[in-house]
């Protein structure tokens, strides 16, 4: 027994319905290939819009332009500075009239000047004659007359008139002794302003005495006034003892 829906029966509306070997055999193997071929020869059709146009070259690229140097900005304004409302007057302000003035800073001690210590000025003949001191004694050290470092040594006017005259000649040693004595001096201090040693001096003052060319001024500590060196003694010790 068949029913009206089985295959190859008409439908209600008078057409068979369409089997599964109906759909199959309507895909043919070169359906597809047919279609493909015909797309192509269209495409080689040389009135055919659609065929592709040759890619123009592209055009060289030129090198970018130098961009402009950027002119230096100027530096910004510092900010205003806010204004602060004046302080109020007190007691404690080194205003004229207060009393209270403001302290003055100490001033910077100034730096020492260094001591220079002046050389004396050595004349040009001293400077260049180099003479050993024993020299100017013709090596004698020992002085003829008694000359302690105190005794006074003078010249007399008349000896230094002639001096002056130019009725004397002398060494240049004893001209020197008879210049420094126009006032009285010590042996001692003959010495310093000769710059020859003790020893020399008394041996050069020794010969200008011998010459009579200065005078020399006995002294208390000579060997012939001992006793009156000794009386001397014994009345300051007598002074002391009554004090």
């Amino acid at each position: 027994m068949t029913t009206g829906s089985e295959s190859g029966s008409p439908t209600s509306g008078g057409e068979p319905e369409p089997t599964f070997a109906d759909v199959m055999n309507s895909f043919s193997l070169d359906s597809g290939r047919g279609r493909r071929k015909r797309k192509k020869q269209r495409d080689q059709q040389p009135g055919n819009d659609k065929a592709e146009a040759p890619e123009a070259p592209q055009a060289e690229q030129a090198p970018p332009a130098p961009q402009p140097t950027p002119s230096p900005q100027p530096a910004p304004a510092p900010p205003p500075q806010p204004e602060y409302p004046a302080r109020p007057a007190s007691l404690f302000d080194s205003s004229p009239g207060s009393g209270f003035f403001e302290p003055v800073q100490p001033a910077q001690p100034s730096r020492p000047v260094p001591f220079r210590r002046e050389e004396p000025e050595i004349h040009p003949a001293e400077e260049t004659a180099v003479v050993r001191p024993y020299a100017l004694t013709g090596g004698r050290t020992k002085a003829r007359v008694a000359l302690e470092l105190e005794t006074l040594i003078s010249v007399q006017d008349a000896v230094l008139a002639r001096l002056d005259a130019g009725a004397l000649t002398v060494q240049f040693e004893h001209r020197s002794i008879m210049e420094e004595c126009r006032t009285p001096r010590s042996v001692a201090e003959i010495a310093a302003l000769l710059r020859v040693p003790i020893g020399v001096a008394r041996v050069l003052i020794s010969d200008a005495a011998d010459a009579g060319l200065v005078t020399v001024h006995r002294t208390m500590s000579t060997n012939d006034d001992a006793e009156a060196h000794l009386m001397l003694m014994e009345r300051v010790l007598s002074g002391l003892r009554r004090l």
